[in-house]
């Protein structure tokens, strides 16, 4: 029986070139050169006669997958590896070292941030020589998860174990640049289905913010930009439907929502100084619009079998309504108003109920 000692057996060390003269540390990470033109043969792969250092583009240079350098701007997607062993440990560049290559398998890695054993995403960022938290977009990528538990390393850099695995995360960009699909019409898709029959959830992103006076939060965040001349077509920032096919028919007890928006306050939240709003809707005209300008725009489509009955539902539930103010019943059958806020004075919308004779 073969017994392992020291290594997980699914790491796995390959040979490339340090191109840098910086100090080589054990664990430092490693990013592929993947735009040189410098080969690794000495000959051009253009011919493979003439004795060169370079293969022009377009000519499968080897040099792509061996010549690595520390991150940079520009090569965080082409994350090669971290440093293997201590062999080279304290020399500087350029020379050919072992890397572990990112295939899952637990290895030890240099960082500079406390960690938590399976908890701490460890990210590579443009000119660090150790891994640590991500930094943001288009700066940092994360790599891996921590694997040890360590409470000293916050600021000073040493070894701890990472499993390391950059496809454990979203991410497509070409580090701040945009990633070209040509003339793709597609990208990212993702089609699931099931047969559950309790509540069906696919896809989940929570993010919990602990920093105190965090300066804010997004969930989620979509930009959708249109660059190109002349468009014809819509433009969504974003698009969200519901649907009910073929048998798909909701019973009384649930209903269909194309968009669901909703804020919460725990009851413990303490003092909420800021606005609350349910949904905010903005729109910002740099140009003139020849067009039609609304905060809301109703689209009943093509109805069939029933068309639609109200904008929303009111109801006499004082303030703590959502839509409807009770502040004004002077009119026969009123059952509350409608607020309006216009250049800083409110107005109401008066409302009445169906009964027989309301006016």
């Amino acid at each position: 029986m073969a017994v392992t000692w020291g290594l997980d057996p699914k790491a796995r060390a390959i040979r490339v070139y340090f191109e840098g003269s910086t100090t080589i540390y054990e664990g430092m990470p490693v990013c592929y050169n993947y735009n040189t033109t410098d080969n690794w043969m000495g000959v051009s792969a253009a011919d493979y006669t003439s004795e060169t250092g370079t293969t022009a583009e377009g000519y499968q240079n080897e040099g792509k997958f061996i010549r690595v350098e520390l991150p940079v701007a520009g090569n965080l997607i082409h994350f090669a590896g971290v440093v293997a062993g201590n062999s080279k440990h304290g020399q500087t560049g350029p020379c050919a070292l072992d890397i572990y290559v990112p295939n899952g398998a637990i290895v030890p890695v240099r960082c500079d941030v406390d960690t938590t054993t399976g908890l701490t995403v460890l990210a590579i960022a443009e000119g660090e020589e150790e891994l640590g938290c991500s930094s943001g977009a288009g700066s940092s990528r994360p790599v891996g998860i921590a694997m040890e538990t360590e409470t000293a390393l916050d600021g000073t850099a040493d070894i701890t174990l990472c499993k390391l695995d950059p496809n454990l995360f979203l991410y497509n960009t070409a580090d701040g640049t945009a990633l070209d699909l040509g003339l793709g019409y597609g990208h990212n898709d993702i089609y699931v289905t099931s047969a559950i029959t309790t509540q069906f959830l696919p896809f989940q992103v929570r993010s919990v913010l602990t920093g105190t006076g965090a300066g804010g939060l997004i969930g989620a965040k979509y930009t959708t930009e249109n660059a190109g001349t002349a468009c014809v077509g819509d433009v969504y920032g974003l698009w969200s439907q519901a649907a009910c096919l073929t048998g798909g028919a909701i019973s009384n007890a649930g209903k269909l929502v194309g968009i669901w928006a909703k804020c919460h306050t725990a009851t413990d939240a303490g003092v909420q100084a800021g606005d609350i709003y349910g949904l905010q809707v903005s729109i910002y005209n740099g140009i003139a619009c020849s067009g039609k300008t609304a905060f809301m725009y109703f689209d009943e489509g093509t109805p069939v079998g029933e068309t639609v009955d109200y904008w929303f539902m009111t109801y006499n539930g004082g303030l703590t309504s959502s839509c409807a103010y009770t502040a004004d019943t002077s009119g026969t059958n009123q059952a509350g108003a409608i607020k309006v806020r216009i250049a800083g004075a409110d107005h109401y919308i008066h409302t009445f109920d169906s009964t027989a004779g309301a006016t």
